[in-house]
């Protein structure tokens, strides 16, 4: 069921009396906000925003409003519901808003709102015919009986000026009231909603990037404002929201103003489990007024970006300068200003000389702890500039609040290999589903967190062994391995992911009561005689007195890292304490092994931990060779007290190329487990043409003083890699589509179903094998541009490793298509000359329908959509209409008087036309001959061919008893 119930907002309406009329704006900008009343109930409320220009007699307002399901609202009807608000007395802008609440969907779903009102103001310079275009907004946003979700909301209006020569910034100081992440992307400016034939919404008509537009008609001012020799851009970051605009080139008398429109929408995304889920968005649809003047905008320094812990004071100041003497405004807008719990306080906002500042305060507390920053948006803007609109500039400062470190007390030896751990309830517990993970580790490591430096940084050594729940304050840790000192360190989690820094390290060390492995160390690399060598210490902490000596022991290997328990014993009962390893593949896999520990009797009493080899893995860069390696072992090969791993290389003694030298050696505590070989360490740089090969040499601790020598040396595989080049290979030759001919279009559609979006083109090419292009092609990219030939619209599509490609799935055939190269390296070619596809449109009209309800013939549609049967499958789809967008009609009886219209832009029967012999009152027309006139535009890349007007006439026809 849904509630409707129209709103007043109480604002103060704002009166401008005596302005005159600068330029004849009426839309400047809008978007729709959609707000969840209550995560306890499924009411929602729905603003349309909409900003004017007060010298417009036009009010914004006058338009339609869709809810995603039921009835569409006449806005206009309610036009007195609108409150109206002066926010801008120089640019002459207001803000009207329209309210909705108690709405009710039927369901859970994705719901598009949207609105459309007739119409843009004239003379937007970048869209054709804009003062006949509709505006059209819409909002996507996903409900869920159980995720509570309201659509972003855009703090910032779009109100800056923009000046000539000048980059203009706009940000639109998006936040989620959920808390769900934003990004945001550059859209078309569209005129009305998603249909068959515009899947994502109908775009204005003739629509250019305001820098693209400015490119074509004025190229020689279209610039940077900094560098003339580089073309004017327009950019919107995906992550900050911040739109610019370097540098507008309007031509013209000082004073004058042209018109631009952009359209971006903002997105929200949200972490359910490990998948980042869109739940909406929001489309601000906005203009920029640009006008020729001398005027410069201010400078703005803001903080650098920060941590700061959870509980403390985060002050700061920000400063801004004139550059022309003019006063400045200060403004803060974002989330931090707009949460309910405890917000952030920014001020003066009140005008003031330049140079001055803004005083930032806030008092943070465990409930603004999250994963991600929060961004705090500052503007300034100069007060009424004698020389011109006035101007903004935006800066983003990020803040991110961390939680702070669980207090760990305490960790015990506790019989039965275990520890005893103990730590302080978390001083931030009165949050919700907060969690704390304690991380575990062989060995000590010196580690102190610094600033922003949260949870457990990777490549310590530490691993996750369990998580409890906020009110738990301790943790037996239970079966670990002879030998070991364990070091371990809480962090704790917040319900988004966000981590705490981590406590201080407390330590435990275990008995040497069961066979300790130290060394399982490559010593030949063959993929069929590898070998590698196997060394442990005895129990020499064991109760001989329960366990009588001497001790022996089995060997027990497995394939891979020890995690697939597949494992065989390749030994008999001995009484050393190494094994040689022979016959193995090394140069392709790693392996595992364990030690089973026998007493005098011949008892099997226990065993050692897992340990594998260490396992190499090279990666061909350009002009260098990244060595990445890891092993499974109980002892750290992370250590605070060892932490240097050696590289050795071949090709490095001329006498002797094969010879292995040491190059280098790395801090893997600092570093981790990583290295680049560059050759500058060798003095020769790499060569693409020659392939090099390395073997690590790693140095490891149990952290047990008892074990001697402490530390334990052990060899990776060798392994190989050739270096990448950066040489692009040769764009292919010959594209072709040889599905593209007008003959082989009629053939494909002819055997598809009218309504059918299931069409493909082939494209093939050939290789250039030329003396001069490197022949290491490893596959190929295919571009396509739906739109036509411009460098800026081509998409990737596919990747092929042949010399043709299929591609599906296509609504419309019309389309160009590019073809790349890539090589081994990752180097890909310049781009294929475009080679074009086009649509073969059809559109037929019938010459008789006999509207009498008996359901043959009643009404007049398309050929092709037959419902009669009259004609064969085949020949109806022969007569099927063909990329049809839009289609006009009127009809005319004998007298030339007009009967019936038709437009599909505005009605549900979009291009069939449907007419059941009916005028606009809902009377039947009389039998007899009428004349018609239908404007039709096709979906080509033609301009010339998009559009055909057909004159015919038709026959209606009645049964004697129908009259």
């Amino acid at each position: 069921m849904k509630r409707v119930c129209l709103v007043l907002a109480v604002t103060a309406l704002g009166l401008l009396v005596g302005v005159e009329r600068v330029w004849a704006t009426h839309i400047r900008a809008g978007e729709i906000i959609v707000e969840r009343q209550s995560c306890q109930n499924d009411l929602f409320t729905i603003r349309i925003i909409g900003y004017e220009d007060t010298g417009s007699e036009v009010e914004f307002g006058n338009g339609i409003l869709n809810l995603g399901f039921g009835d569409d609202i006449d806005v206009s009807t309610a036009n007195d519901f609108f409150t109206r608000e002066v926010i801008d007395n120089q640019n002459l802008i207001r803000v009207s808003e329209f309210v909705l609440t108690d709405i009710a969907f039927p369901g859970a779903g994705d719901y598009i709102i949207s609105f459309r009102e007739f119409n843009r103001n004239a003379d937007i310079l970048n869209m054709i015919e804009s003062v006949d275009t509709p505006f059209y907004i819409e909002t996507k946003i996903s409900i869920d009986g159980v995720l509570c979700n309201s659509s972003p909301v855009l703090t910032n209006p779009p109100v800056e000026g923009a000046v000539v020569g000048r980059r203009f910034v706009h940000n639109p100081g998006a936040v989620d009231p959920d808390g769900d992440s934003l990004s945001y992307k550059l859209v078309l400016p569209r005129q009305d909603a998603p249909s068959d034939n515009f899947p994502d919404g109908e775009p204005v008509n003739g629509y250019r990037y305001p820098h693209i537009y400015d490119q074509q008609t004025a190229p020689e001012t279209a610039t940077t404002q900094n560098d003339a020799e580089i073309p004017s851009t327009l950019t919107l970051d995906p992550i900050t929201g911040e739109l610019v605009w370097d540098a507008p080139a309007l031509q013209g008398d000082v004073g004058s103003k042209n018109e631009y429109n952009v359209a971006f929408i903002v997105e929200e995304w949200r972490k359910i489990g490990d998948e980042w889920i869109l739940l909406g968005y929001v489309t601000r649809d906005m203009q920029i007024i640009v006008e020729n003047a001398e005027n410069d905008p201010p400078t703005l320094e803001i903080p650098a970006d920060t941590c700061i812990e959870a509980g403390t004071v985060l002050e700061a100041v920000v400063s801004g300068t004139d550059p022309d003497g003019d006063n400045i405004v200060f403004s803060g807008f974002g989330e931090v200003f707009e949460i309910l719990n405890s917000p952030a306080t920014f001020s003066p906002t009140t005008q003031q000389p330049s140079p001055g500042e803004g005083n930032f305060r806030w008092e943070t507390n465990c409930n603004h702890v999250r994963a991600g920053v929060y961004q705090v948006n500052f503007k300034v803007t100069d007060v009424d500039p004698a020389t011109g609109p006035p101007l903004a500039e935006f800066g983003i400062w990020n803040v991110t609040v961390v939680a702070p470190a669980p207090q760990l007390l305490s960790a015990q030896s506790a019989p039965g290999r275990s520890v005893d751990l103990d730590w302080e309830a978390y001083s931030c517990g009165n949050v919700d589903d907060v969690r704390i993970q304690i991380w575990r580790k062989p060995d000590s490591t010196d580690f102190v967190p610094e600033n922003c430096q949260i949870g457990i940084p990777g490549g310590l050594g530490y691993e996750l062994v369990a998580e409890v729940d906020k009110s738990v304050v301790s943790y037996l840790d239970e079966g670990l391995e002879p030998g070991v000192n364990y070091c371990y360190r809480l962090v704790a989690v917040f319900p988004d992911g966000a981590e705490s820094y981590a406590s201080e390290e407390f330590c435990a060390e275990m008995k040497v009561d069961a066979p300790v492995i130290t060394n399982v160390s490559v010593t030949a690399t063959d993929d069929d005689t590898g070998v590698i060598e196997v060394a442990w210490r005895s129990p020499f902490e064991i109760d001989q007195a329960l366990f009588p000596p001497p001790y022996t022991y089995q060997v027990v290997r497995g394939t891979g890292f020890g995690e697939n328990g597949s494992e065989e014993v390749i030994s008999g009962i001995i009484p050393d304490t190494s094994f040689v390893d022979n016959g193995l593949n090394t140069l392709n896999q790693p392996f595992y092994y364990k030690i089973y520990l026998y007493d005098a009797s011949g008892d099997r009493l226990d065993s050692s931990a897992v340990a594998s080899s260490v396992r190499l893995e090279p990666t061909p860069l350009v002009g260098s060779v990244t060595l990445d390696w890891q092993a499974n072992v109980p002892w750290s090969i992370v250590s605070t007290d060892f932490p240097y791993h050696y590289i050795y290389r071949d090709r490095v003694d001329p006498n002797d190329l094969g010879r292995f030298v040491l190059i280098d050696s790395i801090d893997v505590v600092a570093n981790g487990l990583q290295y680049t070989d560059d050759g500058s360490t060798t003095g020769e740089p790499l060569s693409d043409e020659l392939e090099y090969c390395y073997y690590i040499v790693t140095q490891g601790s149990y952290g047990n003083e008892a074990l001697n020598p402490p530390s334990f040396i052990n060899l990776s595989q060798i392994a190989c890699a050739q270096p990448n080049d950066t040489i692009p290979p040769c764009e292919p030759l010959a594209v072709s589509i040889p599905n593209g001919s007008a003959e082989e279009c009629q053939n494909q559609i002819a055997g598809q179903p009218c309504g059918s979006t299931e069409f493909f083109n082939s494209i093939a090419w050939e290789a250039d094998i030329a003396e001069g292009c490197d022949n290491d092609v490893r596959f190929y990219n295919i571009y396509f541009s739906a739109v036509g030939e411009a460098d800026s619209t081509f998409n990737l599509v596919g990747t092929s490793t042949d010399t043709f490609f299929e591609h599906t799935g296509l609504r419309s055939l019309a389309g160009c298509y590019r073809i790349s190269a890539v090589d081994r390296s990752g180097n890909e070619s310049t781009l294929s000359p475009s080679i074009c596809v086009e649509n073969c449109p059809n559109y037929l009209l019938p010459n008789v329908f006999t509207p009498n309800g008996d359901g043959d013939n009643d009404v007049f549609r398309p050929l092709g959509l037959s419902t009669q049967g009259s004609a064969s499958a085949l020949e109806e789809q022969a007569e099927c209409p063909r990329f049809v967008s839009n289609v006009r009609i009127r009809f005319y009886n004998r007298w030339g008087k007009e009967v019936y219209a038709f437009g599909s832009s505005n009605t549900e029967n979009s291009i069939n036309i449907n007419w059941d012999g009916r005028t606009e009152a809902g009377n039947l027309v009389s039998a007899g001959v009428y004349y018609y006139v239908a404007e039709v535009d096709f979906i080509t890349l033609d301009p010339a061919l998009s559009q055909q007007t057909i004159k015919g006439w038709v026959h209606i026809m009645y049964e004697p008893e129908d009259l």
